[in-house]
């Protein structure tokens, strides 16, 4: 990935904080899905080879399910809700 592509991908999502170091390492978190504290590093080197759907899915992690049904002998849908507190 380039920097502009990089660049373009945190303009087009908001929810995704983000610093670097002197060092030039990136340092990601989304701010839906991780706690204050959890940060994925990304050094330069590994941001030449990623591309952008591979860093969504890094930083989604499959946690963006609305829905889940699963079967143990019988049907039980499970739906994800939003607790404000």
């Amino acid at each position: 990935m380039k920097v502009e592509e990089l660049c373009s991908f945190l303009k087009e999502h908001k929810e995704i904080e983000w610093a670097m170091d002197d060092e030039g390492n990136l340092f990601v978190r989304h701010s839906l899905y991780d706690g204050p504290n959890e940060k994925i590093k990304i050094e330069p080197k590994s941001l030449t080879k990623l591309t952008r759907e591979r860093l969504e899915k890094i930083l989604v992690d499959g946690r963006n399910i609305e829905h889940i049904t699963r079967v143990r002998g019988e049907l039980a849908d499970r739906h994800k809700m939003r607790i404000n507190g």
